[in-house]
C-alpha cells in the first residue's frame, strides 16, 4: 500500500509510523508538490488552523496531474458534520468558531466534489487523552482528544473500507 502524508502538523511523524508498521510504503511532505504514483492514499494533516479553503486547491491541483488516488484522507475540524456548534469549535481552538468551521466545511465540499474515495476524520485540538468515535451528527463534547485515539482513527480510515465515504469524528 502506497500512503503520501501532506502536512507540518504534529500527527505526521506518528500516523507515518503507525502506517509503517502496518506494511504501508509511507512518504510525507510539507506540501502538494510533485505526483501521486498510482493507487497511492492521500492523507491530508493539516495543521487546524491553516488556512486550509485555500490549501484545498492545492490538494485539488495534486490529485488532477496525479493518477487517480485510491483514497484522500483528510483531519479536520469537529462542526462540519452537526456535530459541535461554530461556539465551541472557537472555545476549543481559541480562534473565531465561525471562519474555522466555514474554511473546513469548503475544504471538505471540495475534497467530496472530487468523487474518489474520502474519509474525513473530525477532532477536536489533540491535546487531551481518550476519544470515542462519532459519526455525523453526533455530538462531540470532549475539548480535546489523545494522540493516540486520533492516530488509531486516521490509521483505521486510510487501511480499512470501515468509514470510507464518511465524515467520522472523535471527541
Amino acid at each position: 500500500m502506497q500512503v503520501r502524508i501532506i502536512g507540518g502538523e504534529k500527527l505526521v511523524a506518528p500516523v507515518a509510523q503507525a502506517l509503517t508498521k502496518q506494511g504501508a510504503a509511507v512518504t510525507t511532505t510539507a506540501d502538494f508538490s510533485g505526483t501521486l504514483a498510482p493507487e497511492t492514499t492521500l492523507v491530508w494533516l493539516p495543521n487546524p488552523l491553516d488556512p486550509v479553503g485555500d490549501l484545498v486547491a492545492d490538494l485539488v491541483a495534486l490529485v488532477d496531474r496525479s493518477p487517480a488516488p485510491k483514497r484522500i484522507v483528510m483531519h479536520g475540524v469537529p462542526g462540519t458534520a452537526d456535530d459541535a456548534s461554530p461556539e465551541q469549535v472557537g472555545a476549543w481552538f481559541q480562534t473565531a468558531g465561525t471562519s474555522l468551521v466555514m474554511e473546513h466545511l469548503y475544504a471538505v465540499k471540495m475534497i467530496d466534489e472530487l468523487e474518489y474515495p474520502y474519509v474525513i476524520v473530525r477532532t477536536p485540538p489533540v491535546t487531551g487523552r481518550g476519544g470515542n468515535v462519532k459519526g455525523e451528527g453526533e455530538p462531540i463534547q470532549q475539548a480535546t482528544v489523545g494522540q493516540e485515539e486520533t492516530v488509531a482513527l486516521i490509521t483505521t480510515a486510510v487501511t480499512t473500507e470501515q468509514y470510507v465515504n464518511q465524515s467520522v469524528g472523535l471527541g
